[in-house]
């Protein structure tokens, strides 16, 4: 699809209509003859040919499985319909306690879908069934307690009055905006991880002030501040610059220690850290592919690429 587009940028550049490209990627740009403009704190500067900051993934530890069931989270049969179209299903998979997943596959393939399945924000069609052994009680107030979610949807979702503070201390409610009073733990730990994530400016501001990346810099806070069992990563650093996401992939070894299993919904092979145990492909709702991840950049890229 990126392809796609950039021909489509290509063809209208050829036909003398000027183009202005805004990106935090700008090595994805089409082959066009650009002038690059740099902008920071407000103000516009032209970067003296420096190379493009990166953002490496950490290397993950295995989570640990102390007190874990050996599934964590069991999807069986399952369907899902939306708008009246099936969107995921049938699907059987299971999530193993110890395991890190990377979910892919082309866009409108189910990947935002199972991702809201597991955290119980879809349910599936009569005769499929998701259970949750790492959790007491399968309900509703502690499945958003033990997950943590950040995605585009969720991020649509946001777009209100609520303050950033509001945003990242929601989290332990799993509500959304709306939050309690917190205690003096609970605060601590927002205005720490606005601190490492440089949003500690933004924790007053208004949820529909704010641009996608600083928006989606709140959500991440969220998905980790209550230190969840499962964290899915819906395609969750777009919209960011290397240095926001270099913040927040720091905070991931620590969270992996303490017993947090991670899954990534991902288009590219550098948005997919080593560390990732497993890997399941998605084809038009179903499951194309499901085994053990090849370990290292290299493989991984090479992997990706031959899937369908």
């Amino acid at each position: 699809a990126r392809a796609e587009l950039g021909g489509v940028i290509a063809a209208v550049h050829a036909s003398g209509v000027a183009v202005v490209l805004a990106s935090h990627r700008p090595e994805e740009a089409p082959d066009l003859p650009w002038r690059t403009l740099n902008v920071q704190g407000g103000r516009v500067g032209i970067p003296a040919g420096q190379a493009a900051p990166t953002a490496d993934w950490p290397a993950l530890p295995l989570p640990t499985t102390d007190g874990l069931p050996r599934d964590l989270v069991t999807v069986s049969k399952a369907e899902v319909y939306r708008n009246g179209h099936r969107a995921l299903g049938r699907l059987t998979w299971t999530w193993r306690a110890g395991q890190h997943w990377l979910v892919t596959g082309e866009n409108g393939s189910g990947k935002s879908t199972l991702a809201r399945l597991i955290a119980g924000e879809l349910h599936p069609a009569l005769g499929g069934q998701v259970t949750r052994p790492f959790l007491t009680r399968d309900l509703l107030s502690d499945r958003r307690r033990g997950v943590g979610l950040a995605s585009a949807e969720l991020g649509i979702r946001q777009r209100r009055e609520w303050t950033g503070r509001d945003v990242i201390g929601s989290a332990w409610d799993g509500t959304e905006g709306f939050t309690h009073t917190l205690d003096a733990a609970q605060h601590a730990e927002v205005t720490r991880l606005a601190a490492v994530l440089n949003v500690t400016d933004l924790l007053d501001r208004p949820a529909d002030t704010l641009s996608q990346g600083q928006l989606r810099l709140l959500l991440l806070a969220r998905s980790v501040a209550h230190r969840p069992r499962l964290l899915i990563l819906d395609e969750g650093l777009d919209f960011l610059d290397a240095g926001s996401r270099a913040a927040f992939l720091g905070l991931l070894p620590d969270l992996v220690r303490g017993g947090t299993h991670l899954l990534v919904v991902a288009h590219r092979a550098s948005d997919a850290p080593d560390g990732l145990t497993h890997h399941l492909h998605l084809s038009g709702g179903r499951v194309a592919f499901c085994g053990p991840r090849p370990q290292g950049s290299a493989s991984d890229s090479a992997h990706l690429q031959a899937l369908p």
